[in-house]
């Protein structure tokens, strides 16, 4: 990665404003790492609520558990239905 970076700096810094033509380059790179955080971010807080232990938080926490699902919901939901517009 270091390696990249350095390389990357080289590039920008002998080619300056001719190095557009690498832009679709930055773009997929950008679209991969996407494509990999959210699924992480959205499975680790799925797996920590599911090892919450409601009886022991009583009440409360299961009604920030239920709020906190309903935003996940909500959330794909509205994602999903941008992708189909």
């Amino acid at each position: 990665m270091t390696i990249a970076f350095i390389a990357g700096l080289i590039v920008a810094l002998i080619l300056g404003e001719n190095a557009k033509f690498l832009e679709p380059l930055g773009q997929i790179l950008i679209r991969l790492l996407n494509l990999i955080a959210i699924p992480i971010i959205f499975l680790t807080i799925v797996l920590s609520l599911s090892r919450i232990n409601l009886a022991k938080l009583g009440r409360m926490g299961g009604t920030a558990s239920n709020v906190l699902g309903d935003i996940i919901g909500s959330a794909v939901i509205d994602k999903k239905n941008k992708a189909h517009n």
